[in-house]
């Protein structure tokens, strides 16, 4: 699965199969970078917000808070 993060706040998941309808970011059409090593996933159409802390190796790494737990998503590079 690969991530695209646009200029103007926008982001972009594709792939071969992406799931989107599996993955945290499925309602979501913006996101912020913060100054903690963190994203916030927003809809500029609802109040839906999320936050995701990330690494950066090989691979993107996004861990999100969950209401059960974490859950982690690896995004490639492209």
């Amino acid at each position: 699965m690969l991530i695209e993060f646009k200029n103007n706040g926008d982001f972009v998941v594709s792939g071969p199969n992406p799931g989107l309808a599996n993955s945290p970011l499925w309602e979501f059409n913006k996101y912020e970078f913060q100054a903690d090593n963190s994203i916030r996933f927003f809809n500029s159409n609802t109040s839906a917000d999320l936050m995701a802390t990330y690494t950066l190796h090989k691979t993107l790494e996004l861990d999100y808070m969950q209401r059960c737990g974490f859950d982690i998503e690896k995004f490639i590079p492209h």
